[in-house]
C-alpha cells in the first residue's frame, strides 16, 4: 500500500510554508490529487520531485541544502 502525505506534512516536512507546497502543486513541479478541498501527494512523487529539485541544483552549480556541514561562525562566548 502506497504511503500518502498532505501538503501541511510536505510542508513540515521540507520546512517550507503551505503556499510554497501548494505553488509546486499548481506549476505541476509536484503532481498531487485533489481529494474534497485538500491534495494528497504520493511517496512515490515526493522522491521523484526532491531528486529533480538536487539536480536541478546540482546542475546550477549550487550547493544541495543539507549536503555538507553548516558554514557558521560560532557565537564568541560570555563571561
Amino acid at each position: 500500500m502506497e504511503t500518502y502525505r498532505t501538503q501541511v506534512q510536505l510542508a513540515r516536512m521540507f520546512r517550507v510554508g503551505i503556499p510554497t507546497v501548494r505553488r509546486y502543486i499548481r506549476s505541476g513541479e509536484l503532481p498531487a490529487a485533489r481529494i474534497g478541498r485538500s491534495y494528497v501527494i504520493s511517496g512515490a512523487d515526493i522522491d521523484a520531485f526532491v531528486c529533480a529539485r538536487r539536480a536541478a541544483q546540482l546542475e546550477e552549480g549550487g550547493s544541495v541544502p543539507g549536503s555538507g556541514r553548516r558554514s557558521r561562525r560560532p557565537r564568541p562566548r560570555r563571561r
